[in-house]
């Protein structure tokens, strides 16, 4: 987890503001889980000759670039949750069996 969320780097100096990051970076990575549980539910059912799973180091980097259109913005959230789903649907990862 450490290494996938780049928890090591921090945008200040102080505690305050490694506190804020990291808890941030926790925040997202929940929020993330919440709105990818339904595609990942959507590859499950989907018949094809590998297993797909949502790329999760698209889906942080696209709910972490959307996570204030998505929180605050007066655009609607449900166009972003749109987009969002479009983006995680088209860009899949496969997971295969016996490899290392």
């Amino acid at each position: 987890m450490k290494t996938r969320l780049n928890l090591e780097n921090f945008s200040g100096k102080t505690a305050e503001s490694v506190y804020q990051d990291f808890y941030s970076t926790i925040y997202l990575t929940g929020l993330e889980s919440i709105l990818t549980a339904d595609i990942d539910e959507q590859f499950a059912e989907k018949p094809t000759k590998n297993k797909q799973k949502v790329n999760r180091v698209v889906s942080f980097n696209a709910i972490k670039n959307q996570a204030m259109a998505l929180l605050f913005s007066e655009e609607k959230s449900d166009v972003v949750l749109g987009r969002l789903e479009k983006l995680f649907l088209t860009n899949p990862v496969s997971i295969r069996e016996k490899r290392s």
